[in-house]
């Protein structure tokens, strides 16, 4: 399993790839969305990865450059 920086990362990359006039600030909100989705499936469920989707969204949001990738 990745760590929660590595599927941020990843997330925001496949995001972000889709289209390069996709705005850096549009493409972690895009992720963040996705990630909540997954954190709202899960909180309904009482699963427990819900905490490694936290992790994810955190490193989501500390993603400032695309060179940080």
């Amino acid at each position: 399993m990745k760590t929660p920086q590595e599927k941020a990362k990843e997330l925001f990359r496949k995001v972000y790839l889709l289209d390069h006039k996709v705005w850096q600030d549009t493409a972690k909100q895009i992720a963040l969305i996705m990630v909540d989705e997954m954190i709202n499936e899960f909180d309904s469920l009482e699963h427990y990865r819900i905490d490694y989707w936290y992790e994810v969204k955190e490193e989501i949001n500390k993603i400032n450059k695309i060179n940080n990738l």
